[in-house]
């Protein structure tokens, strides 16, 4: 997860390369925020879902 992080990636071949992003919609669990150092606020923007 790169969490909206700048990336640069370059294709150094001769042939076009194909890249594929997968989204995945989750929810954390109020047992695993608990262990979270700080919580969430740090975590994420706006907080969980």
């Amino acid at each position: 997860m790169q969490r909206g992080t700048d990336h640069a990636w370059a294709n150094r071949g001769d042939v076009p390369a194909r890249v594929v992003f997968v989204l995945v919609d989750g929810e954390f669990d109020a047992s695993l925020t608990k262990t979270l150092p700080g919580g969430l606020s740090g975590l994420m923007h706006g907080g969980p879902r």
